[in-house]
């Protein structure tokens, strides 16, 4: 039941690191509020690993909602939103706050009602240029831009592939990353012959 759920959350409950509210009838009835709620209680909640809604009738405001947690929790790695009823809105959300996230590897948005647009894409692709942590995103696209995202999620797999060898990774970081050690030095200008 949604309500034992969202109560163990915000109790942060030790016992609870994987939440699953998946096709739940009751769920449904009171989506946006079971959402938000949600969402409030895994604000501060150190021992949900896990969350997934699927099925439930989400739509963009609810996503919305949640994607507010994933500017504040460290301790969610993944995300399962797949079958719900969301769009554009609720991916820009997803991509805005996945720029402050490091700690979300997998996000399953598959199964929407409404096309996500080129827009939306593009807020995904530009998400990279921060999030170094997202190693799977579960979805269909039809887009031109799907190439350019399996790249960035190959990239950030190979930076913890290369983390968990003690390799050097540097080269794969964005431009403007603050783990990203430039590699160009500057060299001194030669001093003018007297």
């Amino acid at each position: 039941r949604p309500s034992v759920a969202i109560t163990r959350i915000a109790e942060n409950d030790p016992e609870l690191t994987s939440v699953v509210l998946t096709d739940s009838a009751s769920y449904q009835m009171k989506s946006l509020d079971y959402t938000k709620q949600i969402a409030n209680a895994m604000m501060n909640n150190t021992t949900v690993t896990s969350l997934t809604l699927s099925g439930n009738n989400i739509f963009d405001s609810g996503i919305v909602a949640l994607a507010e947690i994933l500017k504040v929790n460290t301790t969610l790695t993944a995300l399962d939103l797949g079958h719900n009823k969301f769009g554009p809105t609720g991916l820009v959300a997803l991509a805005h706050a996945l720029r402050e996230n490091q700690t979300l590897l997998d996000l399953i948005v598959i199964g929407q009602s409404k096309k996500f647009g080129e827009n939306a894409l593009t807020q995904i692709c530009e998400m990279f240029d921060d999030n170094i942590t997202i190693r799977n995103i579960g979805w269909r696209l039809d887009s031109r831009q799907s190439f350019r995202i399996n790249q960035m999620i190959t990239r950030n797999n190979e930076i913890e592939r290369r983390r968990q060898a003690n390799m050097d990774f540097n080269d794969l970081l964005p431009l403007g990353h603050p783990e990203r050690v430039d590699q160009v030095q500057e060299s001194e200008p030669e001093p003018e012959p007297e």
